[in-house]
């Protein structure tokens, strides 16, 4: 619910937004479902290669919430776009 919430902010009511999302959720489950799971995957693979690429360094705490926070950034956009694209034909609904 947390990832298509904001599509559907457009409405007049919370209560249309919710209801959508809901619609949403019960129709395309599994879409869903494999969707999250390639989001999570990508998450996890860019993650592995990010830091694979700096072990060899003295690295800190500050290092690595550096490089997840330019991960997230550059990461949570291209998820908000694609599902956008993909269920911008069911917030017509």
């Amino acid at each position: 619910m947390m990832v298509l919430l904001p599509l559907f902010i457009e409405q007049n009511e919370v209560k249309e937004s919710i209801v959508k999302v809901f619609r949403i959720i019960r129709i395309e489950n599994i879409g869903l479902f494999m969707d999250l799971l390639g989001i999570v995957s990508i998450n996890v693979l860019l993650w592995a290669g990010v830091t694979y690429l700096v072990v060899d360094f003295e690295n800190n705490l500050l290092v690595y919430i550096t490089l997840r926070t330019l991960l997230h950034s550059t990461l949570f956009p291209l998820i908000y776009f694609y599902l956008t694209l993909k269920y911008k034909v069911e917030m017509n609904m």
